[in-house]
């Protein structure tokens, strides 16, 4: 179903609604700071053993990499890169 919406707006609509998910692929800003927040907002939606999931990581003109090594690091997960690095795929550990 469309939902035109920001990432920001949907992300509170669907928490608000308590809505959860077990795979969230991303494709909103590219921007560091626009895919790091979008990756803290959305990863609190994924259900435990969830797969969160993006594109875009090897595009040097992008902060996709960064935000997302950045946010793996201070998760403690690990960042799986699929298709010559250009997909990135994290995992939500059961315990979190």
């Amino acid at each position: 179903i469309p939902f035109p919406q920001t990432s920001l707006g949907a992300c509170r609509w669907l928490k608000q609604n308590g809505v959860t998910a077990q795979l969230i692929y991303i494709d909103a800003g590219h921007e560091a700071q626009d895919v790091e927040l979008d990756l803290k907002n959305f990863f609190e939606i994924l259900t435990p053993g969830g797969i969160i999931f993006g594109d875009d990581y090897a595009d040097p003109s992008t902060g996709v990499a960064e935000a997302v090594e950045c946010f793996a690091h201070e998760k403690k997960i690990a960042v799986e890169l699929k298709e010559q690095n250009q997909f990135w795929v994290i995992e939500k550990k059961q315990h979190l």
